[in-house]
């Protein structure tokens, strides 16, 4: 009950957070709203946003894995957060900053999905095919 209890907080606080730098994006706060990013990340993982996205993609998992005990709502969460990332690397006009960060989201999407095979998820689903359409819309 208690880990049920502090995934649905920790869920609610990502909640607050995600409508934080949606309210300063569109204030044009990119800058500020990675920030904040990088802060969650901090709290919630013990991960620096800056070092998270120096691992090369075909390394990252393993990396999560040896470094951090994450669980599937754990890689939800993150990959969320780089979501909201490669977001504001478009707005700020750095699509390759951009697409870097949607390539590491669906690899924590799809680790959350293989954690919970027998679970399914409309809010990652949705997440996943947003990701591969603006990905598949760039490379057209």
């Amino acid at each position: 009950m208690y880990r049920r209890d502090y995934i649905l907080r920790a869920i609610e606080e990502l909640s607050k957070v995600l409508a934080q730098v949606l309210g300063l994006r569109k204030l044009g706060n990119n800058d500020k709203a990675l920030e904040v990013l990088n802060e969650t990340m901090n709290e919630y993982f013990k991960i620096d946003s800056y070092d998270l996205n120096k691992v090369p993609e075909e390394e990252l998992l393993a990396a999560l894995k040896n470094n951090y005990a994450l669980n599937a709502e754990q890689f939800h969460m993150l990959a969320d957060l780089l979501l909201e990332e490669g977001n504001i690397y478009f707005d700020k006009e750095e699509p390759e900053g951009g697409k870097a960060r949607y390539r590491k989201a669906l690899l924590l999407f799809d680790e959350a999905a293989r954690q919970q095979a027998k679970v399914f998820s409309l809010d990652r689903n949705t997440k996943v095919e947003y990701i591969r359409e603006r990905l598949k819309e760039m490379e057209a």
